[in-house]
């Protein structure tokens, strides 16, 4: 019998445990396989499997690996107003951050020394690694203190921690995003290799959430080769999106035929 808290969770995906698995197991396990991207679910797979007697490795799982393969390939494409030099920098960080399993307040922290060597704009040291956007903000910050009568030293003082606290924003926001599109990409993958037949998108369910979204969700289960009705085929679907895609509905002669051919 499988473990009994199987059949109440969400599962990431047994693509995620890339080892060779009896027949009769995939087959007991496919029932209530369905992918939602938590590795606290993924984990209770590998307890489900360990009870069983399989050998689970400790290291990366596939679709990490994915993840990593596509951070070094095509993270930082969209970073605006840096230069080519310094989005290679960041494509490396990311892929770092997710393999070293680093979480995006670890892999933000990497990032920062990357975007403050960037001088494609030659801003003074106050604003390294800022956009222009972010720059008008500490600007307009520093205008607000010198009318409030603060003296110079005050002024420098304060403003060299806005643009530090803005350099942490713009370090988080990439780190967030290039992982969040590298884990998806992965996902995705992982769900076309095994011939998952449905998926669902998942909102945080806050006053932050974009219309889109909200319409993406109340769509439901739909067919994993159909886009959502904002147009798009998986998370994340625009700057600071913390939306989820889940799937389900794996067939077990498709999870076995991967394994096979090692595709995981």
């Amino acid at each position: 019998m499988p473990d009994p808290r199987l059949s109440a969770e969400i599962y990431e995906s047994i693509a995620d445990i890339a080892i060779p698995l009896d027949p009769q197991m995939v087959e007991a396990l496919s029932s209530h396989i369905e992918v939602a991207g938590s590795a606290a679910k993924t984990q209770l797979i590998r307890d489900a499997l360990l009870a069983a007697g399989a050998e689970v490795p400790k290291d990366l799982t596939a679709t990490a690996r994915i993840a990593v393969a596509w951070a070094n390939e095509y993270a930082a494409r969209l970073v605006a107003e840096i230069q080519d030099s310094t989005r290679a920098g960041i494509a490396e960080v990311i892929a770092d951050g997710l393999e070293r399993q680093k979480g995006v307040p670890g892999t933000a922290r990497m990032l920062r020394p990357v975007l403050s060597a960037d001088d494609v704009t030659e801003r003074v040291r106050t604003f390294a690694g800022l956009n222009k956007q972010r720059v008008q903000s500490v600007l307009k910050y520093e205008k607000e203190l010198i009318k409030a009568g603060y003296s110079p030293k005050q002024v420098a003082k304060k403003v060299a921690r806005e643009a530090r606290h803005q350099l942490k924003a713009r370090s988080e926001l990439i780190a967030q995003q290039e992982m969040h599109n590298a884990t998806s990409a992965a996902q995705a993958h992982e769900a076309a290799t095994l011939g998952f037949k449905e998926k669902r998108w998942q909102t945080v369910g806050d006053e932050r959430v974009r219309e889109s979204h909200r319409a993406n969700e109340q769509a439901g289960w739909i067919p994993t080769e159909q886009p959502f009705p904002s147009g798009g085929q998986t998370s994340p679907d625009g700057v600071g999106c913390r939306c989820v895609v889940s799937f389900r509905g794996v067939d077990t002669d498709s999870v076995l035929a991967a394994m096979q051919s090692g595709a995981i």
